[in-house]
């Protein structure tokens, strides 16, 4: 695969003062032609994963899949953006925070996806676990997160788990009538998760990608970064996770110097406001060529937008120090 193939990315824009008129769509999703195809390969997979057509099957489905790139390439992004684009419920969990099952004072991890699947009901969901590369570590505590996360990828509800409680409207707290037994509550859910959901994990893999260059950065202007090989990166996943997944993985490599301009050009023709449209093409020249040399990824264009803001303002409001006097 060529180092330079582009990738996909959200850029989320921030809003300016009340003087700037802007775009604001929530879901305005601005990716690459190269994430656009990723995302159009995954949406598929996707909707067989969360139609519930799985139940009828001979066979179980091995639909989870998994994105792999460096740090900064968009892979969150990439997932968020698969769920806005089936309007499908999604979860995101952070598996360096996990919280293992029976932890003290702290609400467990899977007891918050057990109320997630409870209020699926009837739709689909998309699950996503992000920086799943953090089970590559050594320590007792990342084996119980390694043995939960198994459990969920193979659509188990753990005995430990605390099931959702129903709604009640008995001051007196009382049981509700009709309550459905545990074992049953449980097996709705499982079965909820195993039919319904659609898992998709992301993770960099930094030590497989760092191999491969003397740099530290995921990209330079003079020196590109080559991908690990396919053997690189599958000797760096645990073999008990590797074949919870697809054999096909998705891969985001980094960010080439003509995947930020077609992004940034996205970007600019879709702001209304003149003056931020022209700070931002003023701006983005020197902006893009900081990120190819720094491997930023596409947070620069998140910064970039609050620059191209703040010089629109600052041309727009030339007494504007006035603005930032505190109150006496």
């Amino acid at each position: 695969m060529s180092p330079h193939r582009a990738v996909r990315c959200r850029a989320r824009l921030v809003p300016g003062p009340s003087s700037v008129k802007m775009k604001t769509n929530r879901n305005l999703n601005i990716l690459s032609p190269q994430q656009q195809t990723l995302l159009s390969s995954l949406l598929p997979v996707a909707r067989i994963a969360t139609s519930g057509c799985r139940k009828d099957l001979p066979v179980k489905l091995r639909t989870a899949s998994l994105v792999i790139g460096p740090s900064g390439g968009g892979k969150s992004h990439l997932a968020r953006s698969l769920g806005e684009r089936l309007t499908l419920p999604i979860m995101v969990i952070n598996v360096s925070s996990w919280v293992v099952l029976s932890a003290r004072n702290e609400p467990w991890t899977y007891s918050v996806i057990c109320q997630w699947l409870d209020s699926l009901q009837d739709k689909g969901g998309i699950l996503v676990l992000d920086e799943i590369c953090a089970l590559d570590r050594r320590s007792d505590w990342v084996t119980y997160i390694r043995l939960e996360v198994h459990d969920l990828m193979d659509g188990i509800i753990p005995l430990a788990a605390r099931l959702p409680s129903p709604p009640s409207d008995n001051l007196w707290g009382e049981d509700p009538p009709n309550e459905l037994p545990d074992a049953i509550q449980r097996e709705i859910l499982a079965k909820r998760l195993r039919d319904r959901v659609f898992i998709l994990a992301c993770g960099a893999w930094q030590h497989a990608w760092r191999s491969n260059s003397r740099q530290i950065g995921f990209g330079s202007a003079t020196a590109a970064l080559e991908p690990p090989s396919c053997e690189q990166i599958l000797e760096s996943i645990e073999p008990e996770l590797r074949q919870r997944f697809r054999n096909e993985v998705c891969w985001l490599p980094p960010l080439a110097y003509s995947d930020y301009v077609t992004v940034s050009a996205n970007i600019e023709n879709r702001i209304s406001d003149k003056r931020t449209r022209n700070a931002w093409n003023r701006l983005a020249g020197p902006a893009i060529e900081e990120a190819v040399a720094g491997g930023l990824g596409m947070r620069v264009f998140e910064e970039l937008m609050l620059a191209a803001l703040l010089d629109a303002h600052d041309r727009d409001e030339p007494g504007r120090d006035a603005l930032y006097q505190p109150e006496i």
